[in-house]
Parts: C-alpha cells; structure tokens; sequence
C-alpha cells in the first residue's frame, strides 16, 4: 500500500504484458501446488489476477503522484541501456556509462520477450478466458497501457462475475455476492473457491442452511479442501457456537496440511487463544549471523563517524564473513573515500568538541577498527585518552601516518 506521506521518496513500479503474466503466474502455480489444470480453475485464477492488477493501477502504476515511475520489465529486456538510463534520471542518480554497458551485457543473457500469440499454442492457454480477462483489465485498469492484443470489448462471462463478487467479498457486501454467484454457481461448472464465496456470503446474511449446504458440497467432493473447515468454523465461532468451531478445525486438522492451515487461522483472528495453543508452532529462531549488531554500529561509528541508516543495514553488514571484512568494506567505501580525499586535503571542517570523557574501552574500539589493532602501551592510552571527544579520536588516528600508509597501500 502507498506509504503516509512518499513526497520525499522515490517509488520504481514495474509492470509487465498483463495476460503473459498471468499465464506465467498461473503456470507456476500448478507446478508449485501440484495442482491439475480446468477451466474453472483458470478462470478463478483471472479474476483474483484481475483484481490485483486492478488495485496496481489504482495504488501505482495509474497514479500521478509525484516520485512515483511506472515501467515495463520488457523494457529492462529489450532496450536496458535507455530503461536504465530513464530510471536513474528520473530518481535523480548520477550514473556512467559502465553501468549502462553492465546492463546491456545482462539483459543479453536473459530469454527474449514471449508474445501472447505464441502462447496459444499452449494446452493451458483457453482463449476465450483470456479474451474476457483483456477485456476486464482494459475496463478496470487500461490494460496497465499495454496495447491490447485483440480489440477490447465490453466484460462478460464467468470471470467478470467471479472478480466482482470477489470485491463484493472484500467490501462484505454479502447480498451482493449472493446475488452474483447463487444463480451462476447453480447453472454452471465452477472451482471450488467460488462456491466457498457463495457459501460464506450464505451464512453471512442468515441463511444458514443454504451456506452450509454449499460447504458441505464443497467437502463432500474434495474433503481436504481447508478453507471450507475455517470458514464454518469462523462463522460457528461469531454464533458463539465454540464447540461445534472446534469441531469443524479438529476435522480441518486431521486433513493433510491440516494442523499449520487451523494453526495460522487461529493466529490470524485470536479467536480461540485456549485453543490456538494447541497448534501455536514454535517461532524459528533466525540463523545467527557472522558479525555481531554491535560490531556493525561500532565499525560505523568509528569508520564512518556515524550510525547505521537503519536495522536493514545492520543486518545486511552482519552477514560479511567477519569483523575484518567488515572494518575492510567501510574502509572502502565510497563514502569513506570521499571523507578521507576532503581530509587527508585539509578540507574536512570538524564539529566542535563536546564536553565527553573518553574512557579506555573507546581507545582500544577506535585502534581496532581504524588501524586494526590492539593497544600497545600505556602511554599511548594515556595520550588517546588526553584527547577532548570520541570524534577527535576519531579523526587523530584517521590522520595518523601508520593510518594513511596502510590505507594507500590497500587502495
């Protein structure tokens, strides 16, 4: 979703031909659930793509807001030294040619833009289901400015009622869905995810009956369909019925999957805390990581006489292979070069000293991270110690020329 307030951030939203898309998620998904391809499926499939492309257009590739760039990933493909050039200009970075020429040379390696026509020889690829879904998008999101592969026409058939019910669903507005799919699921062959929005939409304008019979289809034909369990059992829980919910989950989670699908309901709604305990997974614990948060803030803080940016990159310098490599990394950085040209030129103005003591362990910090090593006498303690605030420290050792012989060599 947009953030509160993006007027000092820069947003890259890239899009791609709306139908090779959707074909290409739609494939992966039967690979990925090992699920069999239908008709039904597929159109279920369109509706929710439809939808989220719809909300794309709206939140951001439609949007004229200001620091928000819309482009096409065939246009990083096809002609990668002008998309790249086009992004950098326009978040105002400065680049070289370099960087243009790596982009040409990886984009030669990837596989060449696939065109919706060669997609119909594909079992997959029904046509007709393809053409109603172009003729959704081009409605409800101007086909992400696209050129259309047919003409567009006005949207109608099952995927155009399956995505309206869908945001008739989101919005719970039950009649609605009730209105659009009891008739349409009754006439016609339809996935099982569209008789689970009718069966809920049911039970949630009071027809009780109804709704669980639509459920129970569902079940009676695939009976380790989860989703029908929870949704039962969430409406049995808004009765007050807790132990027919209860019901309805031990069933869900003797079904394979079945105790991680009830597990994350349960987490989701804090429905049921007692119960939820049953199937609380424990919480896996991160992998540690070779450089410890304090090391990264005291490499900054010495390095670089500042903090991290923020968490993100505490942990992206904590996964470098040790403290060394890390003090070697801020070394060369361009930041610090930078830093070290103004200084070593007499060009760097210092903030004034401030009214801190520095204390022994801020010596034996600063002789490691910027000359990586240890102390070596007492007297060279006592005169680090001498000196009037952390960054004069700082900037005594940077200038000393055990520092600047080591740091030339290693440039």
């Amino acid at each position: 979703m947009p953030p509160a307030d993006p007027s000092d951030s820069a947003f890259l939203v890239l899009t791609e031909e709306p139908t090779i898309g959707a074909f290409a998620r739609y494939e992966d998904m039967l690979r990925t659930q090992d699920r069999a391809h239908s008709v039904e499926l597929l159109q279920y499939w369109l509706a929710g793509e439809a939808v989220s492309n719809a909300d794309c257009w709206r939140d951001w590739a439609g949007s004229s807001r200001a620091g928000v760039s819309a482009m096409r990933v065939e246009d990083f493909i096809e002609t990668p030294r002008d998309a790249l050039r086009k992004l950098l200009t326009a978040i105002n970075v400065e680049f070289e040619d370099r960087s243009l020429d790596a982009a040409e040379h990886a984009a030669s390696a990837l596989p060449p833009v696939v065109d919706v026509k060669s997609l119909e020889t594909d079992a997959h690829f029904a046509r007709p289901c393809f053409v109603e879904y172009l003729n959704l998008l081009a409605l409800e999101a101007n086909y992400l400015r696209y050129p259309p592969w047919q003409e567009p026409k006005a949207p109608s058939g099952p995927i155009t009622t399956i995505y309206r019910a869908k945001r008739a669903l989101a919005d719970k507005n039950y009649e609605e869905v009730v209105s659009l799919l009891a008739s349409f699921a009754g006439t016609n062959a339809v996935d099982k995810n569209v008789r689970a929005m009718l069966g809920k939409a049911l039970l949630e304008i009071g027809r009780e009956v109804d709704g669980r019979r639509a459920l129970e289809v569902v079940l009676r034909v695939e009976p380790d369909y989860l989703d029908a369990y929870t949704i039962l059992a969430e409406h049995a829980y808004e009765l007050g019925l807790n132990i027919e919910a209860r019901g309805y989950l031990r069933e869900a989670a003797s079904r394979p999957n079945g105790p991680a699908h009830v597990g994350a309901f349960l987490a989701r709604t804090n429905i049921d805390p007692d119960f939820a305990a049953i199937f609380a997974q424990p919480q896996p614990q991160p992998p540690s990581l070779p450089i410890s948060r304090e090391s990264v803030i005291g490499g900054f803080r010495w390095i670089l006489g500042r903090m991290p940016e923020n968490e993100e990159v505490i942990t992206d310098h904590r996964r470098l292979k040790d403290d060394e490599a890390l003090r070697l990394a801020l070394l060369h950085s361009q930041e610090f070069g930078d830093f070290f040209e103004r200084f070593d030129a007499g060009h760097f103005a210092a903030s004034p000293p401030r009214d801190e003591a520095i204390l022994r362990g801020d010596v034996i910090l600063a002789l490691r991270w910027i000359l990586g090593r240890t102390l070596r006498s007492r007297a060279e303690a006592d005169e680090l110690l001498d000196l009037g605030s952390r960054e004069e420290l700082r900037l005594r050792l940077v200038g000393a020329e055990e520092f600047k012989q080591g740091y030339r060599r290693a440039a």
